[in-house]
């Protein structure tokens, strides 16, 4: 819903007094004794501190509550972060788990392009990974365990890094998370994330009511932002890479 105009700061002093006579019947938790103070106007002794208390507690039964900027508004708070703190969470989600959304750093890996994207400190660090060795339990070097063809040890360094970057996949997991129970090429947080609330489409003087009241911080220029904790992975496809090392066997043995 959207906020309501009810008295015009034209009206001065009188807006209160206005209310109470316009309006009180439509609001719940208005003190008797208040009202009557607002009825009998500004020369009433208490007029100030009973209009206070009304700002505080009248609310209707839809939950509109009043706001005074000069102008007295009817708003509906609640609602509007219901709205705000859903559509945020969702937005989070798909940031963090959508695939659509992880595809969106594939361009950082390299897309198999190795010269231009990847250094080769990253480079060296894929090979190596296919070498370590797994825990004290488990003396396996991570390619066996992994199920990597082992005729990957027969293709140059260059080719088979290049092979990796045609074989990845963006895996969301958690910023800390170490990754070494996968091929893992490089990792992204996502960070700080940005979410423009124009679609809400709820009016200026709400967004501002409500802007403390909300799960996430909301800035100046009325967009939404939530700090993530949660990374995007470029993985390698095991199956996908062993697809690409069968294939290179065989245009070799057929050369």
């Amino acid at each position: 819903m959207e906020a309501k105009l009810l008295v015009s700061d034209a009206n001065g002093i009188f807006v209160p007094q206005i209310w109470a006579d316009r309006y009180a019947d439509q609001f719940s938790y208005v003190d008797p004794v208040d009202l009557q103070e607002l009825l009998n106007g500004p020369e009433s002794k208490f007029y100030w501190e009973s209009w206070d208390n009304v700002l505080s507690n009248a609310e209707t039964k839809e939950g509109g509550v009043l706001y005074q900027d000069g102008d007295l508004w009817l708003i509906y708070p609640d609602a509007a972060i219901d709205a705000v703190n859903e559509y945020v969470e969702s937005c989070v989600e798909y940031e963090e788990s959508h695939e659509d959304a992880g595809d969106n750093y594939a361009h950082l890996v390299g897309g198999g392009n190795l010269l231009e994207c990847w250094t080769s400190q990253k480079e060296t660090h894929a090979i190596e990974q296919l070498y370590r060795e797994r825990f004290l339990n488990d003396h396996r070097p991570n390619w066996e365990v992994w199920g990597v063809d082992p005729r990957f040890k027969m293709i140059e360094r260059d080719r088979l890094a290049d092979m990796m970057l045609e074989s990845f996949t963006m895996v969301p997991r958690h910023m800390f998370e170490s990754g070494d129970d996968a091929l893992t090429l490089d990792s992204f947080p996502i960070g700080e994330i940005e979410i423009p609330l124009e679609s809400l489409e709820i009016d200026e003087l709400t967004l501002d009511y409500i802007r403390e009241s909300c799960e996430c911080y909301i800035s100046g220029n009325d967009s939404a932002y939530v700090s993530s904790d949660r990374a995007w992975a470029a993985v390698v496809d095991i199956p996908m890479l062993n697809a690409h090392i069968e294939q290179y066997i065989e245009d070799k043995e057929s050369e």
